[in-house]
């Protein structure tokens, strides 16, 4: 089975990812955010799957 994210909670994931990848940029200098981002928005299971791991840390 897929699943999939509403627009609006991709956006907010992608918020918070990006918040948390500019953080530690440090971790990964060869990489952009906008790569990154391009490839989630690209696999809506991956966005799915962040989103889960999101809420059980919350």
């Amino acid at each position: 089975m897929k699943h999939s994210l509403a627009q609006e909670e991709q956006l907010l994931l992608l918020e918070t990812l990006e918040k948390r990848f500019n953080k530690f940029t440090n971790r990964h200098p060869q990489i952009s955010w906008n790569e990154v981002a391009d490839k989630l928005r690209d696999n809506p299971q991956k966005l799915w799957s962040l989103h889960q791991m999101e809420k059980e840390c919350r």
